[in-house]
């Protein structure tokens, strides 16, 4: 009885040394699944975080650059994000979006105004700039300002130039009058010659130039303006305008006026067409009196 009571009593004994090294197995167990378990839930939440990132970063990218596929590529990586992520980029792209769309549209009002330069268009370029409010929009807003200032000084100089001829017509009114013209210069071996005896004569032309000769002639071109000349166009190369695509047309016309205005510093207001051919396209591809 003695020796069945010590082996019940061993086997007791035994039995809770083994219950006790299992629980501190379990214990070990437990305590290194979590530590994985922890490791990984933090290897998560870093590539996470990496991805809101490049999120971020591609947002800011497609608000500085503006370009479709930057744009593109900004959606498909905020698309990726959880919904409250999501949900904040996403609202910054929709105002990006609105702010490209208001940004072209007063493009589109300033640039329309520009190609035929009025007191209403001018009016309506203001009135657009002011939907430009954003800090995002200063730069644009500023840089059309510009344009519509600069279209601004172009129609008073016209209007001035409009007054002028009126009072010269007021002052001829009813009187028998000769208008000197030159077409096809300036030329290097006469023109020089022919300013001079105007001058001596203090009698004023009007030298409708060619671009191309302007472009070889500048200081030509520039005498006859400042010896109080009319310096007016004549295309750019003599080109028949009537045979020409309204691009042509314009090219052909815009390029020579444009030169002629940056050697006078002032603007063309006159225009003779080569050949005396001009039809209803040409007339719109010009701003200016036909003569």
């Amino acid at each position: 009885m003695k020796q069945r009571r010590l082996k019940s009593k061993g086997a007791k004994k035994a039995f809770w040394k083994l219950t006790l090294l299992i629980g501190a197995l379990l214990i070990v167990v437990a305590g290194v699944g979590t530590y994985y378990y922890d490791q990984g839930v933090q290897k998560q939440k870093i590539a996470y975080e990496k991805q809101v990132d490049e999120a971020r970063n591609a947002k800011d990218k497609a608000y500085d650059s503006r370009k479709a596929n930057d744009i593109e590529q900004a959606h498909k990586l905020i698309d990726k994000l959880h919904v409250k992520d999501k949900t904040s980029l996403d609202k910054s792209m929709s105002q990006l979006t609105n702010y490209l769309s208001e940004i072209d549209k007063v493009n589109q009002i300033v640039a329309k105004a520009h190609e035929n330069i009025s007191e209403e268009g001018i009016k309506s370029s203001e009135e657009a700039l002011e939907l430009l409010k954003a800090p995002y929009e200063k730069s644009d807003k500023e840089a059309l300002a510009k344009q519509v200032n600069a279209d601004k000084q172009i129609l008073i100089e016209r209007q001035k130039e409009a007054e002028r001829i009126a009072n010269v017509q007021n002052q001829y009114a009813n009187k028998k009058l000769i208008a000197l013209t030159f077409d096809d210069g300036p030329n290097p071996n006469t023109t020089p010659q022919l300013l001079k005896i105007l001058s001596d004569a203090q009698v004023p032309a009007t030298f409708f130039a060619l671009g191309k000769q302007a472009q070889a002639c500048p200081q030509i071109i520039k005498e006859e303006a400042d010896r109080g000349n009319e310096v007016a166009s004549h295309t750019w190369d003599h080109k028949d305008l009537v045979t020409l695509s309204p691009d042509q047309q314009k090219q052909e016309i815009e390029s020579a006026n444009q030169l002629i205005n940056k050697i006078t510093g002032k603007n063309v207001t006159l225009f003779r067409p080569p050949y005396g051919s001009y039809n209803k396209s040409v007339l719109k591809s010009n701003k200016f009196k036909c003569s």
